[in-house]
């Protein structure tokens, strides 16, 4: 069973009325918090990025850009083609020597 199918099971077994009755117990009310929270922590972790010049990139490079928002693979000395998004790879983009990018480790 997924994460989420459990979670929801969850918020049916621990319903409103369940609480004012006192049909279910803490210790199910108490992880299916513990679970959420641990879900949410999860979906917004950031990866690990070294932060580079693009200059220092190898050419083929997949790197983050933080202006945009979003991941490019290093096609030249000046050019980058957006992979995430709206990108497929065909459009390049310029970018300066000396613009701060990311590179997930």
């Amino acid at each position: 069973m997924s994460f989420l199918c459990w979670l929801f099971e969850c918020r049916i077994s621990v319903s409103v009325a369940d609480l004012f009755h006192h049909q279910c117990s803490w210790a199910l009310i108490s992880s299916c918090w513990l679970g959420l929270l641990f879900f949410c922590h999860v979906m917004t972790t950031q990866p690990t990025r070294q932060r580079l010049k693009f200059k220092d990139l190898p050419i083929g490079q997949r790197f983050f850009d933080p202006i945009s928002a979003e991941y490019f693979v290093k096609q030249s000395d000046s050019m980058a083609a957006m992979v995430t998004g709206i990108g497929d790879g065909t459009v390049p983009d310029e970018f300066e020597a000396d613009d701060v990018v990311g590179v997930d480790l």
